[in-house]
């Protein structure tokens, strides 16, 4: 194994791989694998606004790390699916779940340099049209 870290193996096997969410190593390992930042495993980011303030809710608008709005995401999987669908973010690496709702962690391709943070800014505009035909059919 060349993860970073095996060393803690013994204490994080002992389920079956069977369990959901589990690696042929138990489930705390791949907690472990889905979500550290291990050395040579990627850079932890967090999401910010474009004038660099933290986000704090969905839905955003997605931006490419050159600054260019790609399209909105909903929630965080959606954000890291949009996100990797832009040519200029491909072209640095790959974002993948990170730990908490706004961070992740980016895989980057030889020789590039990780942007500071990925760019998601807040939009707040809601489909209330939605909620009223909703709400109005349960409460009718």
């Amino acid at each position: 194994m060349d993860k970073q870290y095996e060393y803690y193996n013994g204490y994080l096997s002992g389920s079956s791989p069977s369990s959901p969410g589990a690696s042929e190593h138990g489930p705390a390992y791949a907690y472990y694998e889905a979500y550290c930042v291990c050395v040579g495993e990627g850079i932890a980011l967090v999401m910010r606004d474009l004038q660099g303030n933290e986000t704090g809710s969905f839905p955003v608008e997605v931006y490419n790390v050159n600054e260019e709005l790609i399209n909105g995401a909903t929630n965080k999987q959606h954000y890291i699916i949009v996100w990797n669908s832009d040519p200029a973010n491909q072209a640095i690496g790959v974002l993948k779940n990170g730990y908490g709702t706004f961070g992740f962690k980016l895989t980057l391709n030889p020789g590039q340099t990780p942007p500071e943070y990925v760019i998601g800014v807040p939009n707040s505009v809601v489909d209330l049209g939605i909620y009223s035909i909703q709400y109005g059919i349960e409460y009718e």
